[in-house]
């Protein structure tokens, strides 16, 4: 019928209605159903976001977060080189793995308006992140910290008596020690990368750069993982240590504040304490980034640009106690984290600091097998346990 009463108008009106039609065609064209995705799929490290953030994200953008979590860079690695779209947002470690899915081109480049929009980051941070992602196209800081040894220290003591000096990186790495703290628990962070740079610079911190891994694992490791409980993810390690089921860990720095605090609110009596050893610690910075075959590339800038704001990152700061890579961020962190060295370290301590060494793809392969031979095929090595 609405055909009919067209065509008798157009044979009198023919030049009116023409127009009216071609109006009335362009208004019903205008107006196509959207399709932007409303998810974004994050995968993160585990105790290592406010979850309050996310929900500020959805509300403000209408985007639902997807929130997962990983225990270690391996596990993340192993995603990336699978091929198949798993998230929008990851958080490698800078050095070596960030740097890895740079040269890889596994990661997507960052949109030219959210480049624009960046903060500026501490200078150190900044200079460091350059050895992963040279053009500053790929990556941008998340959190920073360090990785040390957490420990009990009434528990410790009992174990090796009062005279023991507690900053040495023998107490995982020598049996003298081992052997006297196994009863109490011991256990390691389930990342194979800082584990051997870790027992490297235990061993001689001149050899951080060579492929000796097999040569210093035997010297180091080896004679120590009988005597070891468990190594495990992040969750695991601030439970045990906040409730005293294991008395020292290698370990990262917010981890052990988690679980000072967790000891403190659940009054546990546990008295626990953060060194870096006097032979050198490792320094570390995670970084938000976006898969090359992200699902949905355009929502991944919108979260990285949210996180990025100096309250935001601030309140992510408060909560998982690691350091902020933004010092406008500094104003909105509490003062009880800001002035904390476990978090922060003091200028003398960052002087022994050093960064995991980055490896060519031949004696990466050679550690990894040198390590999966010593411990990945024991039953200590638990990195999803709870």
């Amino acid at each position: 019928m609405e055909i009919i009463s067209r065509f008798a108008l157009a044979l009198t009106l023919a030049c009116l209605m023409g127009c009216g039609q071609q109006s009335t065609e362009s208004t019903t064209e205008s107006a196509p159903v959207s399709t932007a995705p409303t998810k974004v799929i994050v995968y993160n490290w585990e105790e290592y976001i406010e979850p309050a953030v996310l929900d500020a994200f959805t509300n403000e953008t209408g985007i639902v977060v997807d929130y997962q979590t990983f225990v270690s860079n391996d596990d993340l690695q192993a995603l990336l080189d699978a091929g198949e779209p798993f998230a929008d947002v990851v958080v490698p470690s800078a050095i070596p793995y960030g740097r890895q899915q740079v040269q890889r081109r596994q990661l997507r480049a960052l949109p030219a308006d959210l480049k624009m929009a960046l903060p500026e980051f501490d200078a150190n941070i900044a200079r460091a992140l350059k050895r992963a992602d040279a053009s500053g196209n790929f990556l941008v800081p998340y959190m920073w910290g360090t990785t040390g040894i957490g420990y009990n220290v009434d528990l410790v003591r009992a174990a090796l008596g009062p005279d023991v000096a507690l900053d040495s990186w023998k107490l995982l790495f020598d049996p003298e020690y081992t052997s006297k703290l196994k009863d109490c628990g011991i256990a390691i962070q389930a990342e194979k990368a800082e584990i051997i740079a870790a027992a490297t610079i235990a061993y001689d911190v001149s050899a951080m750069d060579s492929p000796l891994t097999e040569y210093v694992l035997s010297r180091t490791l080896a004679p120590t993982l009988p005597d070891i409980l468990y190594f495990s993810g992040s969750s695991r390690i601030i439970e045990d240590l906040a409730t005293g089921k294991i008395c020292i860990a290698l370990a990262w720095s917010g981890d052990v504040q988690q679980a000072v605090d967790r000891a403190e609110e659940a009054s546990t009596g546990q008295n626990i304490a953060y060194v870096l050893p006097k032979e050198g610690a490792l320094i570390w910075v995670d970084t938000m980034a976006v898969p090359a075959n992200a699902p949905n590339p355009d929502g991944a800038a919108k979260f990285i640009e949210f996180i990025l704001r100096p309250q935001n990152l601030a309140q992510i700061s408060n909560f998982v106690a690691y350091a902020s890579p933004l010092p406008a961020a500094d104003a909105f962190v509490d003062e009880e984290i800001l002035s904390n060295p476990t978090i922060y370290p003091s200028a003398s301590d960052r002087e022994r600091l050093y960064s995991v060494p980055g490896t060519s793809e031949r004696n990466r392969a050679a550690r990894d097998k040198a390590f999966d031979e010593l411990v990945g095929a024991s039953d200590k090595w638990q990195p999803d346990a709870e």
